[in-house]
């Protein structure tokens, strides 16, 4: 069966480390991606995120301190996010002095209209992470920039 992928790559200056705890740690989640988020970042724990009345959790699948995390969608929360799974690999660019963040959303059935909004909507929460980390605020949901009518 075919799938389709999202793919965003974005430069942020910052350390892996740093950055690595923005994307694990609940209270920095709430700082960038969505004020209700909660749980425990270990290998098949899950990181809950609320948005509104909805929630959208994410099964922990891999974590590579500094380097890797990748989450799983399950049956819950969006049914186009069931089975897919979101990998962040952070690497160095010693050339720019700044960390590359690589975000990889895979495992979509269908190019559908929720397809379109996960990616644009990934970029304005990937946009929010590296505001957090470059001025100490991000703009997580519900500040977050709308898109269409969110």
């Amino acid at each position: 069966m075919k799938t389709y992928e999202i793919h965003h790559r974005l430069g942020i200056a910052t350390t892996p480390k740093k950055l690595f705890a923005a994307l694990t740690d609940a209270k920095l989640l709430q700082s960038w991606w969505s004020e209700g988020a909660e749980g425990e970042s270990v290998v098949g724990g899950v990181i809950q995120f609320r948005f509104g009345d909805f929630k959208q959790p994410l099964t922990v699948t891999a974590l590579d301190p500094a380097k890797l995390l990748r989450w799983r969608g399950g049956a819950e929360g969006i049914p186009q996010w069931a089975g897919t799974e979101i990998e962040f690999r952070i690497e160095p660019d010693k050339e720019n002095s700044q960390i590359l963040l690589y975000l990889h959303h895979s495992g979509f059935r269908e190019p559908d209209a929720m397809f379109c909004k996960c990616s644009t909507k990934w970029v304005s929460h990937l946009l929010s992470l590296k505001e957090l980390l470059e001025t100490g605020k991000g703009s997580p949901f519900p500040h977050e920039i709308a898109c269409d009518h969110d």
